[in-house]
Protein backbone atom coordinates (compact mmCIF):
# COMPACT_ATOMS: atom_id res chain seq x y z
CA UNK A 1 0.00 0.00 0.00
CA UNK A 2 1.40 3.41 -0.93
CA UNK A 3 1.89 6.00 1.80
CA UNK A 4 -1.08 8.21 0.80
CA UNK A 5 -3.52 5.28 0.85
CA UNK A 6 -2.02 4.23 4.17
CA UNK A 7 -2.63 7.70 5.63
CA UNK A 8 -6.22 7.74 4.34
CA UNK A 9 -6.93 4.24 5.73
CA UNK A 10 -5.47 5.21 9.12
CA UNK A 11 -7.58 8.37 9.18
CA UNK A 12 -10.72 6.45 8.18
CA UNK A 13 -10.10 3.86 10.92
CA UNK A 14 -9.69 6.68 13.48
CA UNK A 15 -12.96 8.28 12.37
CA UNK A 16 -14.96 5.03 12.37
CA UNK A 17 -13.71 3.63 15.68
CA UNK A 18 -15.77 6.09 17.77
CA UNK A 19 -19.07 5.61 15.92
CA UNK A 20 -21.66 3.81 18.01
CA UNK A 21 -24.16 3.17 15.22
CA UNK A 22 -24.23 -0.20 13.48
CA UNK A 23 -23.83 -0.30 9.70
CA UNK A 24 -25.03 -3.72 8.50
CA UNK A 25 -24.82 -2.67 4.84
CA UNK A 26 -21.72 -0.56 4.17
CA UNK A 27 -20.11 0.27 0.83
CA UNK A 28 -16.67 1.53 -0.10
CA UNK A 29 -16.18 3.29 -3.45
CA UNK A 30 -12.58 3.84 -4.56
CA UNK A 31 -10.56 3.77 -7.78
CA UNK A 32 -8.67 0.73 -6.48
CA UNK A 33 -10.31 -0.61 -3.30
CA UNK A 34 -8.28 -3.83 -3.11
CA UNK A 35 -5.57 -2.58 -0.67
CA UNK A 36 -8.17 -1.09 1.68
CA UNK A 37 -9.22 -3.40 4.55
CA UNK A 38 -12.53 -5.23 4.25
CA UNK A 39 -13.52 -4.40 7.83
CA UNK A 40 -13.05 -1.55 10.28
CA UNK A 41 -13.68 -1.55 14.03
CA UNK A 42 -16.25 0.68 15.66
CA UNK A 43 -17.77 0.98 19.13
CA UNK A 44 -20.73 -1.12 17.97
CA UNK A 45 -18.56 -3.85 16.39
CA UNK A 46 -17.06 -4.55 12.99
CA UNK A 47 -18.07 -2.60 9.89
CA UNK A 48 -17.83 -4.99 6.94
CA UNK A 49 -17.42 -3.16 3.64
CA UNK A 50 -18.65 -4.19 0.24
CA UNK A 51 -16.10 -2.78 -2.21
CA UNK A 52 -16.73 -1.34 -5.64
CA UNK A 53 -14.02 0.04 -7.90
CA UNK A 54 -14.62 3.31 -9.71
CA UNK A 55 -11.67 2.88 -12.03
CA UNK A 56 -9.81 -0.42 -12.12
CA UNK A 57 -11.57 -3.57 -13.18
CA UNK A 58 -10.12 -6.72 -11.69
CA UNK A 59 -10.87 -10.37 -11.21
CA UNK A 60 -14.07 -10.69 -9.15
CA UNK A 61 -14.17 -6.90 -8.77
CA UNK A 62 -17.40 -4.96 -9.27
CA UNK A 63 -16.91 -1.61 -11.00
CA UNK A 64 -19.05 1.49 -11.47
CA UNK A 65 -18.79 4.88 -13.12
CA UNK A 66 -18.74 7.65 -10.47
CA UNK A 67 -20.34 10.05 -12.96
CA UNK A 68 -23.33 7.72 -13.37
CA UNK A 69 -23.66 5.51 -10.28
CA UNK A 70 -25.53 2.27 -10.75
CA UNK A 71 -24.94 0.49 -7.45
CA UNK A 72 -26.32 -2.96 -6.57
CA UNK A 73 -28.51 -1.62 -3.73
CA UNK A 74 -30.43 1.52 -2.76
CA UNK A 75 -30.53 0.84 0.96
CA UNK A 76 -26.94 1.19 2.16
CA UNK A 77 -26.44 2.31 5.76
CA UNK A 78 -23.03 3.81 4.98
CA UNK A 79 -21.26 4.77 1.76
CA UNK A 80 -17.61 5.79 1.89
CA UNK A 81 -16.00 7.31 -1.18
CA UNK A 82 -12.22 7.58 -1.20
CA UNK A 83 -10.24 9.49 -3.84
CA UNK A 84 -13.19 9.93 -6.25
CA UNK A 85 -14.54 13.39 -5.50
CA UNK A 86 -11.45 15.13 -6.89
CA UNK A 87 -11.90 13.44 -10.25
CA UNK A 88 -15.65 13.87 -10.53
CA UNK A 89 -16.88 16.53 -12.95
CA UNK A 90 -20.22 17.03 -11.20
CA UNK A 91 -19.60 16.90 -7.44
CA UNK A 92 -23.16 17.87 -6.38
CA UNK A 93 -24.55 15.27 -8.78
CA UNK A 94 -22.13 12.64 -7.45
CA UNK A 95 -23.15 13.36 -3.85
CA UNK A 96 -26.84 13.34 -4.83
CA UNK A 97 -26.42 9.93 -6.46
CA UNK A 98 -24.73 8.60 -3.31
CA UNK A 99 -27.58 10.02 -1.21
CA UNK A 100 -30.05 8.22 -3.45
CA UNK A 101 -28.42 4.87 -2.62
CA UNK A 102 -28.69 5.34 1.16
CA UNK A 103 -31.53 3.68 3.03
CA UNK A 104 -34.00 5.57 5.16
CA UNK A 105 -33.03 6.41 8.73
Amino acid sequence: MDFITSLVVTDLADRLKNISRAFPKALLLAPSPKPIPDTFASVSGQIKLQKISTLLAGKNQTTCNPENLHLPHTDYDLIISLFDIGFTNNVPGFLNQIFGHLGKD
